[in-house]
């Protein structure tokens, strides 16, 4: 692996790093989801590789601010979310 390319690496980890400890709020997967789909779109939009991390951080704190903070999963579902579902019996015909 090339320097520069070890430095592209290192940024991206860097990136991921900080994206995670800013929204605690939310799980780290779901964060990393977004930062991977990030990277993605800004490489196929010919970003060069040392701004990559930079411009696939900015996108991803763009998405994430669009997500409610502080909500879970049940927040986001509202009321289907309140309780286990319980199978309804069916009626005989």
């Amino acid at each position: 692996m090339t320097h520069a390319a070890k430095m592209a690496s290192q940024s991206i980890q860097d990136a991921a790093a900080r994206l995670v400890a800013e929204r605690r709020d939310l799980p780290p997967g779901s964060v990393l989801r977004c930062f991977c789909r990030s990277v993605r779109i800004a490489l196929l939009r010919g970003c060069p590789p040392a701004q990559v991390a930079s411009e696939a951080e900015r996108m991803t704190r763009e998405l994430l601010a669009r997500r409610p903070q502080g909500g879970s999963r049940q927040h986001v579902l509202g009321q289907r979310a309140t309780g286990p579902r319980v199978p309804v019996p069916r009626r005989a015909s």
